[in-house]
């Protein structure tokens, strides 16, 4: 009997240790919803920029954040800035799904990807979403992007006023015996003629420094144009003015002729290198110093920034007063793809890059301690390995969120608002042309220009040769229509929009940035 009673026991022992196996096997199998920190969803995001080294440690340190927060991982992928717009374009019509890219009037065309569906229609995600990025992200942008009532990506919240200026490598100026004080500021053409002297005083001088870099992709930007299609190469443009509608080609103008002109003219002197219509990226040339000056486009305390990306310190002389146009509106911008599984996991990570302060500045500046160390609250150093990890700014969402930089006044974000507020808006701020109705002018008129755009824009043409050329050349693919078809839109939108949209953005340009604090 006692024999019995122990093997009962010794089976109900084994009985109960395999069920307790048996569960613990059931919990380990478990299975999670996607976007939980147990099975977080990938995000995979198409970033402008060249591939960095240190990418994956600082997004192995941003998924550890990621996870816990919103249950989702990074997978970034950087495109070199030459290549970009091209693989996008592969990239987007294949079908491919991915999550998140940036767009811009400029790059992987956010007006023309919106209209033929690529991106996904934000409004109701930005309700349930992205409250955040309603709060924080000047209204200026969100109303001025949006196409017929809709937004289709998240612009970065910046300076507006777009004001292209001269960067010049200041401790190269400085033992020229030239000065700032020396040259033409606020004159368009005319500045860029009072640089001459400098730049001969280089080539003489320093024979191995580039004067003047510029690449393949420099284009003429001016405020006395707002362009059709926000591309400054593509024909169509309005003469900046409040009651002008007129759509004209821009690239056929006395202005755009003269830069023409004076382009060559420094080029055949050696002041622009010869490879320019070639060379992919002039930064990478302006980080070894070996350019005097180069154009940029500003934002207040640029100058440090410039500095920080270069190793060493520039000054800047302004071509033009700022104006905001659809290009500056548009000009960074984070668009969902309309094939991306996940739009709601995607906004949430953008609500949170566009208000979470230690994410924004971990993928803006690295890892704490390797890439960067604090020197005050809001306030940092690069380290020696900041090399290693080198992103653009506009590309990585609310900019007021990021850590001041050694030299930048306390008042930086101040100092963006005052400049947003001196800003001329366009009249035409808010207008969208959709090409559609002449996509095969559209097409040949596109293929026209990468021709002759890099040729004429470095200088190596002589426009007195080849423009008449390359005006022909638009003629033929169709340039009668499509400049009618600009027009055509244009006064419809004015008709429609002209006492309500248009002066509502107008309004908008006094509404300052805000920022977290």
């Amino acid at each position: 009997m006692k024999n019995l009673i122990i093997r009962h026991k010794y089976f109900l022992i084994i009985f109960l240790l395999g069920f307790s196996l048996l569960s613990l096997s059931g919990c380990n199998n478990k299975t999670y919803p996607v976007g939980t920190p147990q099975n977080p969803y990938k995000i995979i995001w198409y970033q402008f920029g060249t591939p960095q080294k240190d990418l994956p440690m600082v997004q192995k340190k941003a998924n550890e954040y990621l996870r816990k927060k919103i249950g989702a991982v990074l997978d970034i992928r950087m495109i070199n800035p030459g290549d970009y717009n091209k693989k996008l374009n592969v990239i987007e019509i294949s079908g491919e799904k991915f999550d998140l890219c940036f767009t811009a009037a400029w790059t992987n065309s956010y007006v023309r990807n919106a209209q033929r569906g690529a991106f996904y229609p934000l409004n109701k995600l930005m309700n349930k979403y992205g409250q955040g990025i309603k709060k924080t992200v000047n209204p200026y942008f969100l109303n001025g992007a949006k196409i017929d009532g809709e937004l289709y990506a998240v612009p970065t919240n910046k300076e507006v006023g777009l004001q292209i200026r001269y960067v010049f490598n200041k401790k190269m100026l400085d033992k020229s015996g030239f000065s700032l004080n020396d040259f033409k500021p606020l004159a368009g053409v005319n500045t860029l003629k009072s640089i001459i002297p400098y730049f001969a005083y280089i080539k003489k001088h320093y024979p191995a420094i580039i004067p003047y870099g510029i690449d393949k992709t420099s284009s003429f930007i001016t405020n006395k144009y707002t362009f059709i299609m926000g591309d400054s190469f593509i024909p169509g443009a309005v003469k900046f003015g409040k009651e002008n509608y007129k759509v004209i080609n821009q690239l056929d103008t006395k202005t755009y002729k003269e830069y023409y002109s004076v382009l060559h003219k420094m080029y055949q002197k050696g002041y622009i290198q010869s490879g320019a219509p070639q060379l992919q990226n002039m930064t990478s040339l302006m980080m070894t110093g070996k350019t005097a000056v180069e154009p940029g486009q500003y934002q207040p305390c640029a100058e440090n920034v410039w500095a920080n990306e270069y190793d060493y310190k520039v000054v800047t002389l302004p071509k033009f007063k700022p104006v905001t146009t659809n290009v500056m509106v548009e000009g960074a911008m984070t668009a969902i793809s309309i094939n991306a599984p996940r739009p709601d996991i995607d906004m949430k990570f953008l609500n949170l890059l566009n208000t979470d302060k230690y994410l924004r500045n971990l993928l803006q500046y690295g890892i704490e301690g390797m890439h960067y160390k604090k020197i005050g609250q809001n306030r940092i150093k690069f380290l020696p390995a900041h090399k290693s990890y080198i992103m653009y700014s506009f590309t990585l969402g609310n900019l007021f969120l990021t850590y001041l930089l050694p030299n930048d006044t306390s008042n930086k974000w101040q100092q963006f608002e005052k400049f947003n507020a001196s800003s001329t808006p366009s009249q035409i701020l808010g207008f969208h042309f959709d090409p559609t109705p002449v996509s095969s002018e559209y097409a040949a008129i596109t293929n026209v220009v990468q021709q002759y755009q890099a040729g004429l824009f470095t200088g190596q043409m002589n426009y007195e040769t080849y423009l008449p050329k390359f005006i022909n050349a638009l003629k033929n693919a169709g340039l009668k229509d499509f400049l009618a078809e600009e027009q055509k839109q244009l006064d419809a939108w004015v008709k429609k929009h002209k006492t309500s949209k248009a002066e509502s953005l107008r309004h908008a340009s006094k509404v300052v940035n805000r920022h977290n604090k």
